[in-house]
């Protein structure tokens, strides 16, 4: 297990904005009396992760204001709703897990059905009990599909966007000549 960090999140927060501003990692280690290695392992691959989304955010700004106005009010009206349907998206993701869930419990507490009848020999009432804990666990099954599935679709997004894209991307020095 690592030893806790000398510096609080908010010293961290400060040395990310700065070294996304330019500043040395070698001149931060020495103010902050930690090792450089300390800062590149915390913070390259974040400040690495905020450049590419703000490299991202501003093809978006560039792309968005070279369209005709009422373009620009279409384009921003339907990110609106995009965002939204994510958003209710996640959150019947997240009530069909909770609900798959429960499911599960319900079911698990039938299985003790299942074993007292077979315990007593009652192949019917076992047999009976093993249908309803299978359609009780197939409804569990199709109330977490959603959530599965925003998972499976997460993970991929994340992926893709962690692969290099250097060719594709857009730098603010395209933008603006910097």
């Amino acid at each position: 297990m690592a030893r806790p960090s000398k510096l609080t999140d908010k010293q961290w927060q400060e040395i990310t904005d700065r070294v996304i501003n330019g500043e040395s990692k070698r001149a931060l280690a020495k103010e902050f009396g930690i090792a450089e290695s300390s800062i590149r392992e915390k913070v390259s691959a974040q400040c690495e992760e905020i450049k590419n989304v703000a490299h991202q955010i501003v093809a978006t700004e560039c792309a968005v204001k070279s369209l005709p106005l009422t373009a620009q009010v279409s384009a921003h009206n339907l990110a609106s709703k995009l965002m939204s349907m994510s958003y209710n998206m996640a959150d019947t993701g997240n009530k069909g897990a909770a609900i798959a869930s429960r499911l599960s419990t319900i079911a698990e507490k039938h299985m003790g059905f299942v074993e007292t009848a077979a315990y007593d020999n009652n192949v019917e009432q076992m047999m009976e009990g093993v249908k309803t804990v299978n359609a009780i666990m197939r409804t569990a099954n199709e109330s977490s599909a959603l959530a599965v599935d925003l998972l499976k679709a997460n993970k991929e997004a994340v992926d893709s966007m962690s692969k290099p894209q250097e060719e594709n991307r857009k730098t603010l020095t395209d933008f603006y000549g910097l």
